[in-house]
Parts: structure tokens; sequence; C-alpha cells
């Protein structure tokens, strides 16, 4: 084949304007309350059930408590640090100590805490704003626009987001002003997947079974009121009888007086019931492992150890870092367009990265064997970065620093890997 013959125009279409355009129908979906745009209203009744709650903290929180900077990646310097200035991140590599607090601009963890809101209803658009000062445009805000503001999606033929509308709104907002973050998109389906999509089932269910159980509860917790009359009654006392235990409420100061004859028993349930409570564990059980997070329910597991927690930690920490490069990516898009307008489209671009998230405890057997065996030397520096880790006093300005490979008589442990070790 000739250089000629590659195709230099894309064949076919993504988007057939249906599913994810003027209309609100969403072609992939069965469940009518989860078709976009019904779905956000049902996922913001899902995101406040606890366990669902700790699922999203789950993920959330660990993203979150890493280390986002930007990444220079071989760019020019001034590039690099107008980037990381208006996202307001630090430089990957330039040191761990927090800048002063900014004025103006990005607030990076609040920004990152919204744009995981993609979690909960699979998209989160952020609205640009730049100021134009000393020559360069500077981005200044970026402007979280709720889901539930939406009213339409609209792509181009090739499956690019084109804009949205927003209820009340006659202008759409064009795609060159926004930063789209959407979790597990597929083809034009910019609103996403979210991820308490496989937890519907369970989750109606779960609430299903709640009110069973609280009505069980309320009425036989206490068991049923029956007055007996006495034998050969008439209907008058039957009726009053029925009355009588009717009548009956649970309180510190309830009781009952009969005339001779009667008598009054509460009475229980008899043979085998549902185990309610049961079902209910086993439904939350089905809404943490759609998701990987397993672990959350290892306390009440039959097949509960220390290596299985690994093991589904492990899993938990990869869909960590799944995540985070879902939001990483359109940040990195956005750190072009920055690019783009200040330097022009031929300038390389940093990227946004997220690490030490899925990094282990560092303790102090860990450290003491690493200087035992001169991986590590008990240098000023790490001396300092252990005392804030661990929150010790600073150095005195008298005391002597650390020897430079002083070996440490500490005990040491076998490094057994995580999947080999006992339960």
């Amino acid at each position: 084949m000739a250089i000629g013959d590659a195709p230099r125009t894309t064949s076919g279409y993504m988007s057939d304007h249906l599913g994810y355009g003027a209309t609100f129908a969403d072609a992939t979906e069965t469940v009518p309350d989860l078709m976009w745009p019904a779905s956000i209203a049902t996922y913001s009744k899902m995101r406040t059930d606890p366990q669902l709650t700790a699922v999203l903290n789950a993920y959330g929180l660990p993203i979150r408590s890493g280390t986002w900077a930007v990444d220079s990646a071989g760019c020019r310097d001034e590039v690099v640090e107008l980037v990381a200035d208006d996202l307001g991140l630090p430089i990957l590599g330039s040191g761990d100590e927090p800048g002063p607090a900014r004025r103006r601009g990005v607030k990076w963890d609040q920004h990152l805490r919204l744009a995981l809101l993609m979690l909960v209803w699979g998209h989160m658009p952020f609205a640009q704003r730049y100021e134009i000062r000393d020559g360069r445009a500077r981005l200044v805000e970026l402007a979280e626009r709720m889901p539930s503001t939406i009213t339409q999606i609209d792509t181009n033929e090739d499956g690019s987001l084109k804009g949205i509308l927003q209820y009340g709104g006659d202008n759409p907002i064009p795609a060159s002003r926004l930063v789209w973050y959407a979790r597990e998109r597929e083809g034009a389906a910019w609103q996403g997947r979210s991820m308490l999509r496989p937890a519907y089932g369970a989750w109606l269910l779960k609430h299903e079974a709640w009110r069973v159980l609280a009505t069980s509860s309320r009425r036989f917790g206490t068991g049923t009121p029956v007055v007996h009359p006495p034998p050969g009654a008439t209907a008058v006392q039957v009726a009053e009888a029925n009355r009588l235990a009717a009548a009956i409420r649970v309180g510190d100061q309830s009781g009952a007086g009969l005339p001779p004859g009667w008598t009054l028993e509460l009475v229980g349930l008899t043979g085998g019931t549902p185990d309610t409570l049961e079902w209910v564990r086993y439904l939350d059980a089905q809404m943490a492992q759609s998701v990987l997070a397993s672990v959350l329910n290892l306390d009440s597991s039959e097949n509960g150890s220390r290596a299985l927690g690994e093991t589904l930690v492990g899993l938990l920490e990869m869909s960590w870092m799944a995540t985070a490069k879902e939001i990483a990516d359109p940040a990195t898009d956005l750190s072009v367009q920055i690019v783009d307008y200040n330097f022009g489209e031929n300038e390389p671009a940093p990227r946004v990265v997220a690490t030490d998230i899925n990094r282990p405890e560092v303790t102090g057997a860990a450290i003491a064997q690493l200087v035992q065996v001169g991986a590590i030397t008990p240098e000023p520096e790490l001396d300092g970065w252990l005392r804030n880790r661990y929150r010790l006093p600073q150095r005195g300005p008298e005391a002597q620093p650390p020897a430079s490979a002083a070996p440490v008589d500490a005990p040491r442990e076998p490094l057994i890997p995580a999947g080999q070790r006992d339960g």
C-alpha cells in the first residue's frame, strides 16, 4: 500500500443525534429512572445511602489525599510555571511544602472534590473564565455546572462534544469553554456512566427491605396483645375484648385492669420468618462488590482474612489510579488549552499527574531495614521528613545531624509478598 492510501477522513459516525443530542433519550439504558436526564435525580437519591456513601468516599478520599502536580515533561520553565499557577498546583519534584494561600484563581483541592462528583452522575462539567493580565490569558475560574441544570448535551457527528444547554438558557455553552469530566464514556455518550449504576437493583431492593424490617419491628417487636374474655362470653364481651387489645400501647405507664375471668397475654411470632436483616447485609455487599470495594464488608464476611483483605485493597488501589487518570486527562487537556492561548499550538504543554495515591505506609521498621542494608542513608533531609511525617519535634540548633551511614540496630522482618502472607 502506498502512502497516499492512508485514510485522511473519518468514515461513518459516532453520534446519531438521537440518544445524546436534542432529545432526552439514553439509547443504551433500559431502566426509565436511569435514562439521562432522569438519572440525575435517581443517583442523587442513591448517593445518600450509607453503604453507597462509604463506597464513594472509599474512592474519593484516597484520590483527594494523593499528590497532584504539574509534570514539566521537558517543557520550558516559563510555560510550566504559568500552568501550575493557573491550576493552583505544585510542580512535580519541586518539593512538598505548600505555597502561600491563593487570593484568586483555581483552588485545586476544591476543584478536585467537585470533579469527583462524576462518580455520582457519570459526568461533571466546569465552565472556564480567563482574565488578560500582563499580556497573558490567565485562568481565574473553573465554575461547576451541576448536571441537574443541563437540559441538552449536543455532540458533533464524529462524537466529539459540541456544547450544552442549561435550564432557562437560550445560548449553548460551547465545548471550548468547558472542562468535561466523564466516567467510562463510550462513544458519544458524554453523560458517562455513574459508579452507582450497577448498584441500582440492590439499592432499590434494600430500601424495600428496610421498610419491611421497620414495619415488622414496629408491629411485632413487643408481641401482639390478646385479651381473652371468660368462657361462654357473649358477642358484646368479645367485641369489648377486641377493643381493649387494640387500645393497648407500649409505654412506661402502660397497664390493664380486667374483670374476673378475663386474661391478657402478649403473643409473639410462631414458626420461621425470612431473615430480612441478613438480606439487607447481602444487598450492601453486592453494592460494594459492584465497584471492587468489597473490603468495606470484610467485618461481616465469613471468608475474611488478612490475605484476602490485601488482595481486595490491591484491586481497589488499581481502581483509584484508573479513576485518577480520568481526572488527570481532561485537566491535561486544559493545560494544553492554556498553553495554546499564551504560547501557540506548537509549544509543548505540561501534564497534570496524580502520584502517591496507593503508596504503602512508611513505617519505622521499614526505614530501619532500608538504612541497615544501605539502601538509604540517615541524612538531614530524611531526618526532617520523618519528624514531619510522625509529628515529632524539630531538631534543635545544637543537636548533631544524623550520621551519614550509621547502622541501625532494628529487628528485621521477612519481606513476604502480600499475596503469600498468612490470613
